[in-house]
């Protein structure tokens, strides 16, 4: 089965994955394109995050030189 990566449309809605009942998050996650994940998209839920975006996201940001003690 093919793997995409969703996210909610609308901050702050809450669009639950039918295998596990917990929130899909707002930076997306990656599911099994199922019919349930395709009538989410239809309906206007989710979006489908491109991969520009997922990689910019899990880019590890720089830590600031000057650091408190």
């Amino acid at each position: 089965m093919e793997t995409v990566t969703l996210r909610p449309t609308q901050a702050g809605s809450i669009v639950r994955d039918p295998k596990t009942r917990q929130p899909l998050p707002a930076i997306g996650k990656a599911v099994e394109f199922s019919t349930y994940w395709r009538r989410r998209l239809r309906d206007g839920s989710v979006e489908i995050v491109r991969a520009e975006l997922q990689t910019d996201q899990q880019k590890p940001r720089a830590k600031s030189a000057a650091k408190e003690a």
